[in-house]
């Protein structure tokens, strides 16, 4: 690790460390692994880490081979643990945070370089998202064509909606192309905005979405289904994220609150293969940019006019470099020319 020194066959005291994801969104959590993977360059480092339990999959695919990860385990599971001389609990509580101080912080960053700031107490050289393998899963019970475009569905913000009838154009689109959609993402999140759904027509494509206890992929199947599309399109939200550990895969976004240099997936330490829209409103990006009492859940103005302004024509641009990207990364893959 840079600036950091051991002495070679010292025998170094066991420092032993809680990290505690809390309740934020799977995106931010996606974003706080580059963190605990370099704390674990220091041999001294015994690490516990704690997550909302359907994130737990993801942390044990990324440590829980690791031989100085002593547990991966729920939030739950963190509830019993009592401090001691040699056992260090950090981590996370964004119930707490106060506006404007912490959470204008953590907006005006991307996730990525507040999660090392706050964990490793370090900027990180490489930002990339920790990958998952394309074998953590076994997705031939889908049956999934050749050709397959993954749709993001489902938010808990009614400012970062994927909207309903953009949806279904765009799920024409792909099909006049060839190209199956795949309509992947869960209904059954707390407050979940009624909107993001409605609408849509999942008739168009296959219906991969989950709602109520009906979960029809876990996900790491679902890393591995978004490893192997084509693209993955929608608005901002915890899919997106899971692309960026997913390969290479294009992924065309929407951004209204935030900017995109503040969401994008990192991959190869860059944003690689993102292809971003934005509306065209000078209040696009308010969470980045006012310094209000407001935690932008809502829209500030009332209206939510950002979300109509991420029309089918601007979808359609980013698609089409989208999958011009992909294919070309597919011709230098079989000429011998890519990784």
């Amino acid at each position: 690790m840079e600036g950091v020194i051991f002495r070679p066959g010292s025998r170094l005291v066991k420092l032993r460390m809680h990290e505690i994801l809390d309740k934020a969104g799977m995106g931010d959590n996606i974003c706080r692994a580059p963190a605990l993977a370099k704390l674990l360059e220091q041999p001294h480092v015994y690490l516990s880490i704690f997550a909302p339990k359907p994130h737990v999959p993801l942390f044990e695919h990324w440590f829980g081979d690791h031989p100085r990860v002593e547990q991966v385990g729920s939030i739950q599971d963190a509830k019993f643990i009592t401090s001691d001389k040699d056992i260090y609990p950090r981590g996370f509580d964004t119930t707490s945070i106060k506006i404007p101080y912490h959470d204008h912080t953590y907006h005006r960053v991307h996730p990525v370089d507040h999660g090392a700031r706050m964990i490793a107490n370090r900027d990180l050289e490489d930002r990339s998202y920790l990958q998952i393998s394309p074998d953590a899963a076994n997705i031939a019970k889908f049956d999934l064509p050749t050709d397959y475009a993954v749709l993001a569905m489902g938010h808990t913000w009614t400012n970062r909606t994927f909207k309903g009838s953009v949806a279904n154009q765009v799920a024409d689109y792909l099909n006049s192309k060839g190209i199956t959609p795949v309509f992947l993402g869960k209904k059954n999140i707390d407050h979940n905005a009624p909107v993001s759904w409605a609408g849509v027509d999942r008739t168009k494509g296959i219906d991969l979405t989950s709602e109520g206890d009906d979960h029809k992929t876990t996900l790491l199947e679902s890393s591995v289904i978004l490893r192997y599309a084509k693209v993955v399109i929608g608005v901002d939200q915890g899919l997106h994220h899971l692309a960026g550990c997913s390969g290479d895969v294009p992924i065309v976004v929407g951004y209204t609150v935030t900017h995109p240099d503040t969401r994008m997936p990192i991959r190869h330490n860059s944003f690689h293969n993102v292809f971003p829209l934005t509306p065209d409103l000078p209040c696009r990006f308010c969470m980045t940019n006012m310094y209000i009492l407001h935690d932008f859940s809502s829209c500030v103005y009332g209206d939510n006019l950002c979300v109509p302004e991420l029309t089918y024509e601007k979808f359609r641009v980013q698609i089409d470099k989208a999958l011009e990207s992909g294919a070309l990364d597919a011709a230098n893959t079989e000429d011998g020319t890519g990784d």
